[in-house]
């Protein structure tokens, strides 16, 4: 399935409309439908393209992740 990986530069961006406050988190799949939400302008520079299994994701916390690849194992988030 094609999804969109947020860029790690990015984590913690505020992205949307000022209501909207949506926070951009490093490595998270958002699916076509999703990124649909944001701006023509946010697409192409936050994200990448990539293929990925519907089974081979999880949600942790409300954000879809890759599975095995110990990315909400306790990695330190580094504030920017």
């Amino acid at each position: 399935m094609q999804y969109y990986k947020v860029k790690p530069q990015y984590s913690q961006y505020q992205c949307g409309a000022r209501w909207e406050n949506t926070h951009l988190v490093a490595h998270e799949l958002y699916t076509a439908t999703e990124l649909k939400r944001l701006t023509e302008w946010q697409r192409g520079e936050y994200f990448t393209p990539v293929q990925i299994s519907r089974k081979d994701t999880y949600f942790f916390f409300g954000c879809r992740f890759q599975k095995n690849t110990g990315l909400a194992k306790g990695e330190p988030i580094t504030a920017k």
